[in-house]
């Protein structure tokens, strides 16, 4: 099965108002505190990167929140880089894909109709709680303000170096075939190696978790604890690690199947209580880790 036959191209785009602005008194008395001058001997704000929040909401870090998670658990999680503004989504996947940005929008919806509900409030709140910062100029309509947050995605078919319908002679066509199927295993090469990069950073994270749990640290009071994204983002990775290898990635599929017989059903308060787990888990982890090390070399 090709490429094109096995997967799409999606491009996802995100939206956001953007309520922070510039606080250049907070920055020319960082330069002062600083002794940072221009050449006029005056302090020199420009050297200093200061910005206020000027929509400090819940409602608003909700909205924020969930632009977040389409880049952080759509785009990083479950597609494929492939080119500028694009990735790649696989065919087994897509409903999936589809399925979790849908949910984004929908909770978007919602927070947009709490968001006109209870602004009129909020400003109120955001003037006596910013007093000579707030700025009444700087914030436009509550509808504008909701018609910022948007998720969107279109999906297109992968082109096929074979389909060339200009008239060019033989020579150019071949070399037009040449050129594109060169650029089709280049970008291949970068997706499979994300993908790999992906199961040993995911890994590596648990290793890390697992061997610093119960170990008071410098500095620190406490032992430290992993927390149970440490074991939950293994799950995730197991589940759709054989959906994104459509590259035929022998190695890959030998981990996947590792990671699923091994480590998909690592309970997290077991591995807490027992020290005999969390070494058994890490030792396996690192069998994993080391089948695909000689991918870094």
């Amino acid at each position: 099965m090709t490429i094109q036959e096995s997967a799409l191209l999606i491009k996802t785009k995100c939206t956001k108002w953007q309520h922070s602005k510039n606080d250049k008194d907070a920055a020319t008395a960082l330069a002062i505190q600083h002794n940072v001058f221009d050449k006029s001997g005056n302090p020199d704000h420009k050297a200093f990167s200061v910005h206020q929040n000027m929509a400090d909401v819940p409602v608003i870090k909700a909205l924020d929140k969930t632009i977040g998670r389409v880049g952080n658990n759509v785009v990083r999680k479950m597609l494929l880089p492939w080119s500028e503004g694009e990735h790649l989504v696989t065919a087994d996947i897509l409903d999936k894909v589809e399925q979790k940005i849908e949910e984004y929008q929908d909770h978007l919806i919602k927070l947009k109709r709490e968001l006109k509900q209870e602004w009129p409030t909020k400003l109120k709140e955001l003037k006596n709680r910013l007093g000579d910062k707030f700025d009444p100029d700087f914030y436009p309509s509550v509808d504008d303000i909701a018609d910022s947050y948007t998720i969107t995605y279109k999906l297109k078919n992968l082109d096929d170096s074979n389909d060339i319908r200009v008239k060019l002679p033989n020579s150019k066509i071949k070399k037009i075939k040449e050129d594109a199927e060169e650029e089709i295993t280049r970008k291949v090469k970068v997706a499979q190696d994300k993908i790999r990069e992906r199961v040993v950073g995911v890994l590596e994270t648990m290793i890390e978790g697992l061997e610093r749990h119960g170990v008071i640290e410098e500095g620190a009071t406490k032992p430290s604890k992993f927390g149970n994204s440490t074991i939950s983002n293994v799950k995730e990775l197991a589940d759709i690690l054989p959906d994104l290898n459509i590259f035929g990635d022998d190695q890959l599929d030998i981990a996947a199947n590792k990671i699923i017989s091994k480590l998909r059903h690592a309970n997290p308060d077991e591995l807490r209580e027992s020290e005999d787990k969390r070494k058994e888990t890490i030792k396996d982890a690192k069998k994993i880790v080391d089948s695909l090390s000689g991918f870094y070399d």
